[in-house]
């Protein structure tokens, strides 16, 4: 994941590609964070687990969409998961943002709101800041699975066990 991410950062320059794959790759370590990875119905909460346990700035990072006639969707995974999904892009104002040949800036999100002239914002996904967090997270599960943390371990195998259980039936 981390190879995969770095690469399109740094030599495909594919801000959208990669914004695409971090946002899935956080679901689906949150999946072994939660035990419930490979499970329908999972996805939101799996995402969140994993918001959960990078800086504290992403779990409070909230994204409202409030249009006539619906339901007001609320949540990072609503407007910037299943939108990059299932529409390649966030259905607001917004911007993928990559620093090939650079390092994440220190104190900056992954996610934010970007100040436009006139006063508007828009919405914004910072990859390398992502990727940073994202592989800070990765450090925290490999500690989890080389102590056999009491909490963590069992989920991470709980779910890497159904996860490695699949059959395919033709």
């Amino acid at each position: 994941m981390v190879t995969d991410i770095t690469r399109g950062i740094h030599q495909a320059r594919a801000n959208y590609l990669v914004a695409l794959g971090m946002l899935t790759y956080l679901e689906v370590i949150g999946g072994l964070i939660t035990g419930d990875g490979g499970l329908i119905g999972k996805s939101r909460d799996n995402f969140n687990a994993a918001l959960a346990h990078m800086p504290p700035a992403y779990a409070v990072f909230q994204v409202k969409v409030v249009r006539p006639g619906t339901n007001p969707a609320s949540g990072v995974y609503e407007i910037l998961r299943c939108s990059m999904v299932h529409q390649y892009t966030p259905s607001e104002t917004f911007m993928v943002y990559a620093n090939p040949g650079h390092r994440a800036a220190a104190g900056r999100l992954g996610f934010e709101w970007e100040n436009l002239p006139g006063g508007s914002q828009r919405l914004a996904i910072n990859t390398n800041e992502l990727l940073r967090d994202f592989k800070t997270l990765l450090v925290t599960m490999r500690h989890w699975i080389s102590s056999q943390d009491a909490l963590y371990y069992p989920l991470i195998k709980k779910a890497l066990e159904r996860i490695d259980g699949y059959k395919l039936v033709p």
